[in-house]
């Protein structure tokens, strides 16, 4: 299957298409892809004008992640500025008057309502003693008021009539500046609503020359995007041509309508895809999927405080059923050998539809189940059509089919649906398939939130650390073994590829500077990713699915006496349905492990030892019959009555999957991990879910929502992590003390019969370890609750306040016991990149940071880093263990490395190498570096985006330097330019040598690899 690329387009900011319309310069950027989909196809039908580069301006990505003020509101922020500063200088200067003018006003207007009280209390006394006495006071108090009335005319009061007109008018400028400052929010609601127009230009004779003016209106967002404020936007005339068709022709209400699920389901057919398989919906069987509870249980229920003012998030513990949906989200896929269907699973998307789908061969039990009636058999599906079985190549269920949340499940529903389908000639897009590690047979890397929810002591890190020490030791040491590793590392960023031929065809290179160096570098690498937990394990990921042999009974009906109103469960005799090809709660069918092997499985986002799952795997023959196609990158595990779901955090089966683990000391840490409950997500769906009208605005609301929690997902996580930290540090003092305690006292009285060890541990401390973990159990559940608020909303914190989420996990962060972050928090937090701290930096001083030189601030960044990391303690966690052995590792050797030119074979001569040619092939490689470090430069891209335009750009200049047939004396020449640096008569492009090197080498494997040799002394 070939790899696709997309096409090329801007990117902007909101605040930068402002200050377009306010006549200023914008800053467009040009490092985005709009991937191959299905979408594409469809807007290169319609018309999409794409260039010979291969880019579009009719599409364009914008983003909303800062503000906007216009000049206005900074002519008047800077009024305001002068006027606060006068005042502070009017107070400075005139600061005793002030005072005692306001404290003579004070005093004055004290005395007032006193003699407005005293003449009240004249008029009713009758005593002549008494009147005489309240005379005097009022006597005194006149004279005090002439004394103090006097004292003030003598003070210069204009200076404080001077200072209110001041406060008045800054209070007035204060209002005219908000309405100049645009927030991001005002930017989204501003641009979703009147859209923008941009000038475009082209290129004419190397000129640029104004082409148009495009009207953009907004397009989509997709989930991903909607969490870092991306949007795409597209020419009006364009959008016009494909908005019925992008809809599906679905019609939103007015009011009260489905507009979260819209946003998001509409962009399904905008998934990125590698390519396509075809399948008619008349081919496709769809079941109305089942639900099924497990036993009641020991529980921790995270749900909202109704009794509390401020609705916090609390973790219950208690008793409940867990229940699983048992194929949310997946599919069975026939094998099909012409389109490319041999194994494993195929993510795929169409209108409405996401699915991951599973090759098999359930076509085979179909003709054993039918028999002689296989060719007229079929099957009413739920949506009360009939299904010829022979020709089914999909068994799905409704939870795949997003267009049921609009439409309904009616025939009609479904016709609607195949009838768009067909317009796109029933082509499904792939966006994932299976693919094993590049580590080697039954190695991944885990998660440092893996480690950090294991329970387990320093001698057992050890042994989960064997594999990766291995791994690095023999990165270092055997050369066969690193050759290999840079063929599976290759990319188009690096040179791996290039260097793994030239050592194999030439076994000295081994010992060239440019091997030695790459070599010491991916050691280096390697030793970074280790420090971020990244370990290797004897485990592989794993792709989810549920019961597939149930679902094939299902089908054909075999389930119908054990189905109550969707729910899967006993039969009028009370017999519940049990799965013997998965016979055990905990069973599981993968082939990449042996049968009986026990696995230790974690889902991504890891959180808690609550959610850590175990399997035994249950290899037979009749699972291998139907189900042998899922390859070894599938998992189906059983599902009827046990708590996969929910202990998995909210995982479903539409390319969900298990980091699954068979190493022994990782399946003892996941089997203690058992005892701790598994959580439940009870916060209840927002009543204003639904509570959106059919416009921009509320669109805009959605994504500004969306937006605000984009990081919380990550910053939950890392809470959780800092909770683990302290709760692992307090728990390993406490057993290291134990463990003290009960030698001593073995010692002093020869207690050799006691079996255990006294509790040494306080109430209070056991109260606080317990609240640790209960704080990890709400984070582990606002993580989930934050994956899915691109489709639903719920019920969390206090009413209407769209920071609930970012402010619960805020309160449980001051809930920590400790200020202090561990030491690994350097190697796991964003917070430690130079980008981030430079921010920091600038954020406190930004008049002080533009002074600064680029030296200067450089330098303050690196100082700033350093104290970060001096603020960090050494937690007793597995973490800090793991950077202790980490640190024993020594760097790979570059000593007696051998001068590359060594290596180097000259071709020709001066007459028959063509510099013209090369100088023309370098100029070009120069253009792709300076694009290049552009796109390195734009740090608030995430990596995934600059890859693929990294990609397609590398790509766009392979086939410019394809176009020049590069004998062999100029390929050597060009090579030499890079290589040779003790050669003065060659000109250097040494500074290219990277991209250079990697584009000759893919332009020309064979020649490149002749411009080399071994070196003899």
């Amino acid at each position: 299957m070939s790899i696709k690329n997309g096409v090329k387009i801007a990117s902007i900011n909101g605040a930068e298409v402002l200050k377009i319309k306010a006549g200023k310069e914008g800053e467009i950027k040009y490092n985005t892809v709009f991937s191959d989909s299905l979408l594409l196809d469809k807007l290169k039908s319609e018309g999409l004008k794409i260039s010979k580069q291969g880019s579009t301006k009719d599409i364009i990505n914008v983003k909303f992640d800062y503000g906007y003020t216009d000049d206005e509101a900074k002519e008047l922020m800077e009024e305001y500025n002068k006027t606060k500063a006068k005042n502070k200088s009017l107070k400075k200067d005139n600061r005793d008057d002030i005072n005692r003018i306001k404290q003579l006003n004070k005093m004055i207007k004290k005395i007032k309502c006193e003699l407005k009280v005293f003449k009240k209390e004249l008029l009713a006394l009758t005593d002549k003693k008494e009147i005489d006495k309240l005379q005097n006071k009022i006597d005194t108090r006149k004279n005090k008021l002439i004394k103090y009335k006097e004292e003030l005319k003598g003070l210069d009061c204009k200076v404080l009539n001077e200072l209110n007109k001041n406060i008045n008018n800054m209070a007035d400028l204060e209002m005219r500046i908000e309405d100049g400052i645009y927030k991001k929010e005002d930017i989204r609601d501003l641009l979703y609503d009147e859209g923008f127009s941009l000038d475009v230009y082209k290129t004419v004779k190397k000129q640029k020359v104004f082409d148009k003016t495009i009207e953009y209106v907004y397009f989509f967002r997709s989930a991903g995007k909607a969490k870092d404020g991306t949007d795409y936007f597209i020419n009006k005339e364009l959008f016009e041509k494909i908005d019925e068709w992008h809809r599906m022709g679905i019609e939103l209400s007015d009011e009260n309508c489905k507009l979260v699920e819209m946003e998001v389901y509409k962009s399904l057919i905008a998934s990125a895809i590698s390519g396509y398989i075809t399948i008619k919906p008349s081919e496709i069987l769809v079941m109305k999927d089942l639900d099924v509870y497990s036993k009641e249980k020991d529980v921790i229920k995270v749900i909202r405080n109704e009794a509390s003012e401020k609705k916090e998030s609390i973790a219950i513990h208690t008793k409940d059923r867990c229940m699983n949906t048992i194929w949310d989200g997946m599919c069975l896929l026939q094998r099909d050998e012409q389109q490319g269907l041999i194994e494993g699973f195929r993510g795929l998307r169409q209108h409405f539809y996401k699915t991951a789908g599973f090759v098999s061969d359930f076509q085979l039990y179909f003709k054993e189940y039918y028999g002689d009636n296989y060719e007229t058999a079929t099957i009413t599906d739920m949506f009360g059509r009939e299904v010829k079985v022979s020709t089914c190549k999909m068994i799905t269920t409704n939870n795949a089919l997003k267009f049921i949340k609009f439409l309904g499940t009616d025939k009609k529903a479904f016709e609607q649906w195949a009838e768009y389908v067909e317009k796109n000639d029933c082509k499904f897009g792939i966006t994932k398939e299976n693919h094993l590690s590049k580590y080697g047979d039954k190695l991944q890397r885990m998660s440092y939130q893996m480690l950090m929810s294991l329970d387990i002591n320093q001698n057992q890190l050890k042994e989960i650390f064997k594999d990766s020490l291995n791994y690095i030791m023999k990165l270092k040491n055997d050369n066969e073994f690193f050759i290999e590793h840079l063929k599976r590392t290759a990319t188009t960023v690096n040179n791996n590829a290039l260097l793994a031929d030239l050592a194999t065809t030439y076994p000295t290179f081994i010992n060239s500077y440019m091997f030695k160096d790459a070599r010491k570098q991916e050691v280096y690498q390697y030793k970074e990713t280790l420090k971020r937990g990244k370990l290797l394990s004897e485990s592989e990921n794993e792709t989810i699915l549920a019961n597939p042999m149930t679902l094939l009974y299902y089908c054909t009906g075999q389930l119908n006496e054990y189905i109550t109103d969707g729910i899967l469960g006993e039969n009028k005799n009370g017999e519940l349905y049990t799965d013997k090809t998965l016979p055990n709660n905990n069973s599981c069918y993968c082939l990449m492990f042996n049968h009986n092997d026990k696995i230790g499985a974690f889902r991504s986002p890891q959180n808690s030892m609550n959610n850590v799952l175990m399997f035994k795997n249950n290899i037979t023959d009749k699972m291998n019959k139907y189900f042998k196609y899922f390859g070894k990158n599938v998992i189906a595990v059983n599902m009827i009555r046990n708590d996969v779901c929910q202990r998995g955090n909210g995982l479903d089966e539409d390319l969900d999957f298990l980091y699954c683990s068979t190493s022994k000391t990782i399946v003892e840490a996941c089997e203690k991990a058992q005892k701790f409950p598994t959580i439940i997500n009870g916060f209840k769906p927002s009543p204003d879910a639904n509570n959106y009208s059919n416009t921009a605005k509320d669109r805009a609301k959605v994504d500004n929502v969306l937006q605000k929690s984009q990081k919380a997902i990550g910053t939950s996580s890392n809470v959780a992590m800092l909770y683990l930290t302290q709760y692992w540090h307090l728990i390993n003092k406490y057993r290291e003390e134990k463990d003290y305690r009960y030698k001593k006292e073995m010692e002093d009285y020869n207690f050799y019969w006691l079996e255990g060890y006294e509790e040494y541990r306080t109430k209070e401390e056991i109260d606080l370890e317990d609240k640790m973990l209960d704080n990890v159990c709400i984070l582990s559940i606002i993580a989930q609750v934050c994956i899915d608020l691109a489709k639903r909303k719920m019920q969390l914190g206090q009413d209407d306040d769209d920071n609930a989420i970012n402010n619960e996990i805020e309160r449980l962060r001051r809930e920590l016991p400790f200020k202090e972050k561990p030491i690994f928090w350097q190697y796991t937090s964003s917070s430690f990149d130079e980008d981030n701290i430079e921010k920091k930096l600038k954020t406190k001083d930004k008049e002080a940071w533009k002074q600064l030189s680029k030296k200067d601030r450089s330098l303050a960044i690196k100082n700033e880093r350093k104290n970060m990391i001096e603020s960090l303690y050494d937690y007793d966690c597995p973490m800090n263990w793991l950077l202790k052995e980490i640190d024993k590792i020594e760097d790979a050797n570059t000593t007696n490395r051998i001068s590359d030119e060594n290596f180097l074979i000259m071709y020709g001569n001066g007459d028959s190498r063509d510099g013209k040619q090369a100088k023309k092939i370098e100029g070009i490689v120069e253009e792709f570096q300076k694009i290049s470090r552009y796109l390195n430069a734009c740090d608030e891209d995430d990596d995934e985006t600059v890859n693929e335009y990294y990609n397609l750009l590398y790509n766009e200049y392979l086939e410019k330097v394809k176009r020049y047939s590069v004998d062999l004396d100029t390929m050597s020449l060009m090579i030499a330019r890079a290589l040779n640096k003790e050669n003065k008569f060659l000109k250097s492009n040494s500074k290219i040598k990277t991209k250079l090197l990697n584009i000759l080498y893919e332009k020309d494997r064979e020649n490149f690899v002749k411009c080399f040799g071994d070196y003899e002394k």
